[in-house]
């Protein structure tokens, strides 16, 4: 439930996806205490970060072989595929080592910063505590973290899916991997368009550029993203029902979760 609200949350603000993580942190924090439920949001949205990251870079790879398009589309894609491989690796990193107290250690170095290394620094034993939960699971629960990953890269695997079964709904014939070039593209435009509530414009945007490289009718975008709307309403009502549910007033807890 608490996941649900949070991407609802995420949804309708224009603030970088990350205005339900607040709420996420609030809510956990009743059962886990507020440092553990900010570690394991982070941990969240590093996996999900990763999950993403690595559906995307593999429907890069099976594009730039074995879809037919331009040669700027192809200098578009490998320069995709270039960003997402060091977001992959910085997120990996984050996993091993933490992020709390290396971005403390960052901050030090630059003057620019001096208000906000004196802050971190104060709250050092703090960070530290975060970054042990952030990584523990990369440690001591390995095939956790691996299964966690794989879950969360066939559930994006999934929306590679949907747009296959809505084009293939219409009598229009494409093929997996083409499905998946276009959410490839779509979500792309989405994530850079970060700020449009709703991503309004952002995903039919994309949507259109997507189908137009594959020589497909681009106005056909203007369906897709209707389709999808109806899927994302639903859950968005979904999401509200469940905010008012857990709309609990208790004090959160201090207590420490292994």
């Amino acid at each position: 439930m608490v996941t649900v609200s949070g991407f609802v949350i995420n949804y309708i603000t224009p603030f970088l996806a990350l205005g339900g993580e607040p709420y996420k942190v609030k809510k956990l924090a009743y059962t886990m205490g507020p440092q553990h439920s900010l570690s394991a949001v982070v941990l969240y949205r590093m996996v999900h970060l990763l999950g993403h990251m690595m559906l995307l870079l593999t429907g890069v790879v099976l594009a730039l072989f074995f879809i037919p398009v331009s040669a700027y589309v192809q200098s578009v894609l490998l320069v995709s595929g270039i960003i997402i491989s060091v977001i992959i690796g910085f997120t990996l990193v984050g996993h091993r080592g933490g992020i709390f107290k290396p971005l403390e250690n960052f901050f030090n170095r630059y003057r620019v910063f001096r208000k906000l290394s004196v802050w971190l620094t104060a709250h050092e034993s703090q960070l530290v505590e975060m970054d042990q939960v952030l990584t523990a699971t990369y440690r001591t629960h390995r095939s956790k973290f691996y299964v966690s990953i794989i879950a969360e890269y066939l559930s994006r695997a999934l929306m590679g899916f949907e747009v296959y079964l809505i084009v293939n709904g219409v009598g229009m014939n494409i093929s997996l991997v083409s499905a998946l070039f276009v959410y490839i593209v779509y979500s792309i435009a989405i994530n850079i368009l970060f700020f449009v509530p709703f991503n309004l414009g952002a995903r039919e945007g994309g949507i259109y550029l997507g189908l137009e490289s594959l020589a497909m009718p681009p106005l056909f975008a203007v369906y897709f993203g209707i389709v999808m709307r109806v899927r994302e309403f639903f859950w968005i009502l979904l999401g509200l029902l469940f905010i008012l549910l857990t709309n609990e007033k208790k004090e959160p807890s201090t207590a420490s979760v292994p």
